[in-house]
């Protein structure tokens, strides 16, 4: 049968049954498996004008997801996908950024590092000038003595932002350094270094130099009051800085891209405060805020750590891929989608938030092997 038949034939828009868990003695992967063909289904009905919401970030999401599925597609696939593909080039701009010089808020970083990840991810050495331009253009907005910021001075050194503010974060560095990885950047290349200098001021521990910090092990999006992410149960007066979910496993695969071996105290205590808060129905320290985005940085975080189970604080010892797979599976729509009904952080997007899923799913489905 020829790929493209085969696409036709896999993937069908027909409703799916409502998901009931996996039942004892069920190839639990081969479900899985179906659930990222009907949601890659759904990704390809939404494509308009050749791309996803003419957004490269988004774009590029999508496309990773399809890169990195149980098929393994690709550009030889057809014009459904080298359509994406060649948007996604196409906003590549000289200073090896990727973005539209026509949007109000371009989010330089992130749209450049989805879009070197996605390609990174796809194995194909034709967007190797590509990929190579977006890396140094991710490296040359790192937050160092290139701008002036010292180490030992300003607590933004090493971090990285969203490419026009001037306040780097967590959210905005985590996906820096994966898209810096597996686009092949040296283990010894001085940005990581930078980069620990930024994480460290972002985990809450005791060797933490700012006052925020207490012992609790997690991470939050920034070390700065103004920037950071607050509780969304927290009350009004309540500024603070606190550590919660997505942001913890961020910094736990940050710490592994830069190097920080398993049995480091950083990592060990990052590790302790996702025991100590685990959760598939919830994205803890935010309730439905941002869930999906919260998925997709458990399922990549763990996937880099290598670690298959999870030992939690009342001492039961889980799976989580099987685990966050059910989660998911109970959660994706008939017709093969996925939506937050929490729109916050632009969640209620059905094309954005399968994206999320399917990468979630397809980094399950390899590390169940």
């Amino acid at each position: 049968m020829k790929r493209s038949e085969l696409i036709k034939s896999s993937l069908s828009l027909a409703s799916l049954p409502a998901f009931s868990g996996f039942a004892a003695g069920d190839d639990w992967r081969s479900e899985v498996k179906k659930a990222i063909d009907h949601g890659i289904r759904f990704l390809q009905s939404q494509i308009k004008d050749g791309s996803w919401h003419s957004h490269p970030g988004i774009t590029a999401l999508c496309l990773q997801s399809l890169f990195t599925c149980p098929r393994a597609y690709n550009r030889l696939d057809g014009p459904w996908i080298r359509g994406p593909i060649n948007y996604l080039l196409k906003t590549q701009q000289e200073d090896g950024a990727f973005f539209d010089p026509n949007s109000r808020t371009p989010t330089k970083n992130y749209n450049t590092s989805l879009a070197v990840l996605a390609l990174a991810t796809s194995k194909d050495e034709i967007f190797k000038p590509a990929i190579e331009k977006g890396k140094n253009f991710l490296l040359k907005i790192q937050a160092d003595e290139g701008e002036g910021y010292e180490e030992g001075q300003d607590y933004f050194y090493g971090g990285i932002g969203y490419g026009g503010d001037l306040r780097p974060d967590l959210s905005n560095l985590n996906i820096a350094l994966d898209a810096l990885t597996e686009a092949g950047l040296p283990k010894d290349h001085p940005a990581y270094k930078k980069a620990l200098v930024f994480l460290a001021r972002c985990q809450d521990t005791e060797g933490n130099d700012q006052a925020w910090a207490k012992a609790t092990g997690g991470f939050a999006y920034s070390p700065d009051l103004a920037t950071n992410e607050r509780l969304p149960t927290a009350k009004e007066a309540d500024r603070q800085i606190v550590p919660y979910g997505s942001m913890t496993f961020a910094g736990l695969k940050s710490l592994i891209f830069c190097s920080v071996e398993k049995d480091d105290p950083r990592v060990k205590e990052a590790v302790q405060w996702i025991n100590s808060h685990y959760s598939v129905t919830e994205h803890p320290g935010m309730g439905q805020v941002s869930l999906f985005y919260y998925y997709y940085m458990m399922a990549r975080s763990l996937e880099v750590l290598g670690q298959k189970t999870l030992t939690l604080s009342d001492n039961r010892t889980i799976t989580w891929t099987e685990e966050l797979a059910k989660e998911l599976l109970k959660r994706q729509h008939p017709d093969g989608h996925w939506v937050n009904p929490q729109p916050k952080y632009m969640e209620g997007d059905s094309v954005l938030v399968t994206a999320y899923a399917l990468n979630a799913l397809n980094i399950i489905y390899r590390s169940s092997t």
